[in-house]
């Protein structure tokens, strides 16, 4: 049987540059000497050999059937020792055997990696890793001493396989990783739902389940990624453990749990886990769950975020909590997401200096249901903050305190999401009315040197009135030109713009007119629909007029129509690689329409 491994190589990021194989003292030379043609004369000669005896056996006495059948029995014992060096004489001449096998290992570990995004939430099956081990002796030696191979455990809890609980496996991956970083990942809720937290404790595997996490706790000193999803309260004794603990190699840290969730509570972060350090710790998702805050000192990445439906509490967030977040000494990256995180109106006009936040490059947050993003913009100073997305931006509920002192130097990709529109807006005011909406002006002139525009709503949400909006704000911008006191907005810079609304939003004459008050605009991307809808007005008055647009490129589920991701950098925080939960900004993005 000749065994073939489909293999997709490509680079990843942020992994050694090479592999570290344990000792296995491997000749790599020809099994045996011999030509395969002798060999199989030799297994020939022996298989004639056997029908020989066999023959004998059938007339032979009983004084010496025993002796004969002891030939026989060695006989088919060397046919067996043949037939193995004749399958490795057979693939150490390979063109795939030949390569070294620390080139194999990097192949071995490409074909781990990439298995885990096609069985993502699919039933899981047999590790990649196990079934490169079974494929022939020289795999299993290689694939046996590379300690990465199994230092990687993910497991799921899956309905169907709840008798089959994997701690026989934890317990040999644990054992033959050594001393090797491990990356963990456990999904505890039933098929992976957020809504089956009651069946999922209730299960009679439960137990079990449970005791796969007390395996790691030996190990806790070696553990560089742990990501745990699980129903609230349910793990708090394992949690507990980690209270004192230190975790020397950790760098990826994600605990999360059910929808319903108090309030962010406490005016500073006070740390609860690992208690005797993380000093490598750099990234880190939270809901706030019990147990769930170790030490921020080094985060680079931080992710507040849940998927609550129902808050219990009083709305408030501490800013001086706020403030502990943001000016975090390494933070690149923050994503706050979740109701858990109310600012109410009447803080943005509370005077309070300005917080620093030196290092922040990509930001993201949510304003639902509250004001985050514009205390945000009026209270922050990020000098090197790259992209910002805002999810269910309000600009019509309030008014800024007072013109904006802002000024993003390194921004260059602003990104609106969601019921970002025209929340709480009367979609049938007069569109007089959209030429005062609060906070368009103010938005436009603290990210006026943005470069690209992501514009992204569903259906019935404001998107022809906010195109509307943006174009007279536009051109009230290009009036204040003319005196002392000279606006600044997104006509300024403005190379990009991509459109993701459903197609019988996209009013034509709004978008003509947006396009002329955007002087340097010279790409502009939307999703298919709406580039079937702006076709039809080729050889028109109106598509000569938008001309001066280079490209107008549709986009698909894939991407663009080169498959390049549509979502900018700042969306995708975290280790990909293991770390497999459904991003919550995923179930309200109005993604690629088509």
């Amino acid at each position: 049987m000749i065994w073939k491994l489909k293999v997709c190589v490509q680079s990843f990021e942020g992994h050694d540059s090479f592999v570290y194989f344990h000792s296995i003292g491997m000749d790599r030379k020809t099994p045996n000497h011999k030509s395969l043609d002798s060999i199989l004369f030799d297994i020939e000669a022996l298989e004639a050999e056997v029908l020989h005896i066999e023959a004998r056996l059938e007339q032979a006495g009983p004084g010496s059937r025993t002796e004969l059948q002891q030939a026989l029995q060695q006989l088919r014992s060397t046919i067996t020792t043949a037939h193995i060096r004749y399958n490795e004489a057979h693939n150490s001449q390979l063109p795939l055997f030949q390569l070294p096998n620390e080139v194999l290992g990097v192949i071995f570990r490409l074909a781990q990696r990439n298995s885990w995004f096609d069985t993502l939430r699919e039933n899981p099956g047999i590790d990649t890793q196990v079934r490169i081990s079974h494929v022939c002796k020289h795999w299993r030696d290689i694939s046996l001493s590379l300690l990465p191979l199994w230092s990687v455990f993910r497991y799921r809890n899956v309905k169907s396989l709840k008798h089959c609980i994997p701690l026989r496996r934890l317990e040999i991956y644990l054992e033959r990783s050594k001393d090797y970083p491990l990356d963990l990942w456990f999904n505890l809720f039933l098929d992976g739902t957020f809504d089956n937290a009651r069946a999922s404790v209730e299960s009679s595997s439960w137990p079990q389940i449970l005791k796969l996490l007390a395996l790691i706790l030996p190990h806790i000193h070696r553990i560089r990624e742990l990501h745990i999803t699980a129903p609230d309260g349910k793990i708090n004794d394992f949690l507990s453990h980690l209270q004192k603990a230190s975790a020397p190699a950790l760098e990826f840290l994600t605990i999360v749990g059910e929808k319903k969730r108090e309030l962010f509570k406490g005016s500073n972060w006070s740390p609860n886990i690992f208690l005797g350090g993380a000093p490598r710790l750099k990234y880190l998702r939270s809901d706030d769950a019990q147990f769930s805050r170790p030490p921020l000192q080094s985060i680079v990445q931080l992710r507040l975020e849940q998927r609550a439906q129902f808050i219990r509490g009083s709305p408030a967030f501490s800013l001086s909590l706020l403030e502990e977040i943001l000016t975090l000494p390494h933070l690149e990256i923050l994503s706050m997401c979740g109701h858990f995180l109310r600012i109410e109106p009447a803080v943005l006009a509370q005077a309070r200096p300005k917080i620093e936040a030196r290092k922040l490059t990509h930001l993201r947050c949510d304003g639902y249901l509250s004001l985050l993003p514009q205390y945000i913009l009026s209270h922050v100073e990020a000098p090197v903050l790259e992209t910002i997305t805002f999810s269910s931006f309000n600009f019509s509920k309030t008014s800024p305190a007072g013109p904006p002192v802002n000024d993003f130097p390194s921004l260059h990709t602003l990104v609106l999401i969601g019921y970002t529109l025209l929340l709480g807006q009367n979609l049938d005011t007069d569109y007089a009315e959209l030429t005062r909406l609060p906070w368009l002006l103010d938005l436009m002139a603290v990210t006026h040197r943005i470069k690209k525009l992501f514009l992204m709503n569903e259906a019935k949400c404001g998107a022809p009135e906010f195109m509307y909006a943006v174009t007279a704000a536009l051109s009230t911008v290009a009036a204040s030109r003319l005196t002392r006191s000279p606006l600044k907005s997104w006509a300024d810079n403005l190379e990009e713009i991509v459109l993701d609304i459903p197609s019988i939003e996209l009013n034509l004459d709004h978008y003509l007119q947006l396009t002329q008050g955007l002087p340097k605009l010279s790409v502009a991307k939307m999703n298919r629909m709406c580039m079937n809808k702006l076709d039809e007005t080729r050889g028109s008055e109106r598509w000569e007029r938008m001309a001066r647009v280079k490209a107008v490129e549709g986009f698909g589920l894939g991407g663009d129509h080169l498959g390049r991701p549509i979502i900018p950098v700042g969306w995708v925080p975290g280790p990909e690689w293991i770390e497999g939960d459904l991003d919550p900004l995923a179930s309200i993005l109005p993604l690629n329409l088509d």
